[in-house]
């Protein structure tokens, strides 16, 4: 889990309003090109259970124009396998054009987006989830981008008067991007795929007392001290078995030197 200060986290709001600003100017530059061209679009939100049954959560037709699309909100989600959660991109979309949608109406959508937050549970001052601050650019407009989040249940202890606990959710992020072919009907889309593990993880603070902290720093001590020893008895005991065979060999060479004959060899 990592966490961040305030003022990082201010600074990634402030960077994601400043790029949306900008987008909307390009869009505006972008009209006064081409005025006869329709810059309106919409969006659709839809939370999937796994058995290809979707829930409209969210829609709008035609009121993004000039700007780029923004979505936060909260929503419940159940702990199934195989849920999912989709953001559609076209034209006229709305309740009235849902069905052609899905029917084979195949526009173009800007599925370029930049996450920045996605978390489950309550939102915790500081904590940074793996998709904060994730961009991804469609160059196709009919690209699918897919989020596989392996989600795990995590409660955080707090230590001090009043104690209590947390319950949040930590996540993995699998990401895959798939761009169709020109004879497929497909809709440029963001699929967030999610899947809740059964274990639950634990976090404590753990403070130690003086006397668990001196008994660590002896045992350190003992170690070091240990290993040293262990070390020093090597090195001595290779240094003399060296020094025996150079003795040995100067020996020797003096020996030959000299001629000395041994005891008991009589020369015929």
């Amino acid at each position: 889990m990592t966490f961040i200060s305030g003022q990082v986290e201010e600074g990634l709001k402030n960077e994601a309003e400043t790029k949306q600003r900008e987008e909307a100017h390009a869009i505006q530059l972008e009209k006064k090109k081409n005025p006869k061209e329709s810059m309106d679009g919409g969006m659709l939100i839809l939370i999937g259970n796994g058995f290809n049954v979707f829930h409209v959560v969210a829609s709008n037709s035609e009121k993004n124009e000039g700007t780029a699309c923004r979505i936060h909100g909260r929503m419940r989600v159940n702990k199934v396998k195989g849920d999912s959660f989709v953001v559609s991109t076209g034209k006229g979309l709305g309740v009235d054009g849902i069905f052609a949608h899905f029917g084979g109406l195949s526009n173009p959508g800007n599925v370029s987006h930049r996450i920045e937050r996605f978390n489950f549970g309550p939102t915790i001052y500081g904590l940074v989830t793996p998709l904060a601050g994730i961009e991804q650019i469609s160059e196709t407009g009919m690209d699918e981008f897919r989020y596989f989040l392996k989600v795990v249940p995590t409660r955080i202890y707090h230590s001090g008067l009043f104690g209590g606990s947390t319950l949040t959710y930590q996540y993995s992020v699998t990401f895959m991007k798939k761009t169709p072919k020109k004879d497929v009907h497909k809709h440029a889309a963001i699929i967030i795929h999610y899947e809740f593990a059964a274990t639950v993880i634990e976090v404590r603070r753990i403070q130690s007392s003086l006397l668990q902290m001196l008994i660590r720093l002896c045992s350190a001590v003992g170690g070091v001290f240990a290993t040293s020893v262990l070390l020093n008895s090597i090195c001595v005991r290779v240094l003399t078995v060296l020094a025996g065979i150079s003795k040995r060999a100067k020996i020797r060479l003096i020996d030959s030197q000299l001629g000395i004959e041994q005891p008991g060899v009589v020369d015929t």
